[in-house]
């Protein structure tokens, strides 16, 4: 539902700021129906006003972040499926490799220290192997991590700030903008903002 679409809809215009705070409950209240959900808003407005769908906010800064997690967690699941059947198979690479690098990188606090742990991780297991390894348990440095955070792929910067701007006043875009500022790898903040990681990988390599 767009800003103008939703002014048709009560007949007047609102601000911005009011507008991001409607868009948030349309979007997220569990009370607000997929299907009638716009008539729903513009019934709320129109009846009570700002104040009612302010109220609202609450329930639905609750309601994303569980939304979210339940996402995250169904995503860890999957993966863990596809680790399984690939264990059932008998190649136990990549497994070997997560074992390894968590004890590995539990050492390392410097740049230097992890390009040299990686180093030797691919070349026993692979750079396939470490890479999904790496991806798979979100590894990090443990100390100094903030030297490690990649911040040089312009146009997935740019994304990452919009959903920032685009949410601004919620849960969701402070936990956001506080993963983009400090150590989170663009992996892992790819992931929890639902944007497609390998749509701008290429640009890093």
């Amino acid at each position: 539902m767009t800003k103008q679409e939703f002014e048709k809809r009560i007949g007047t215009e609102i601000s911005q700021k009011d507008y991001s705070i409607v868009e948030h409950v349309y979007t997220w209240h569990p009370s607000i129906n997929e299907v009638e959900g716009k008539k729903q808003m513009a019934e709320l407005y129109k009846s009570f006003g700002m104040p009612i769908i302010k109220n609202m906010m609450e329930t639905a800064n609750y309601a994303e972040t569980l939304e979210r997690e339940m996402t995250q967690a169904q995503r860890q699941v999957e993966e863990l499926r596809k680790r399984i059947i690939r264990v059932a198979k008998g190649d136990l690479v990549v497994e070997q490799c997560i074992t390894e690098a968590k004890k590995l990188f539990e050492t390392v606090n410097d740049p230097h220290g992890w390009d040299m742990a990686v180093s030797y991780l691919k070349k026993r297991y692979g750079a396939d192997a470490v890479d999904e390894a790496i991806k798979t348990e979100h590894l990090e440095m443990q100390e100094g991590s903030e030297s490690m955070a990649d911040r040089s792929n312009t146009r997935l910067n740019e994304e990452i700030e919009s959903k920032i701007r685009q949410w601004d006043g919620t849960v969701f875009g402070a936990s956001l903008k506080n993963m983009y500022e400090n150590s989170t790898s663009y992996e892992g903040i790819c992931e929890y903002a639902d944007i497609d990681y390998e749509d701008y990988e290429e640009e890093m390599k």
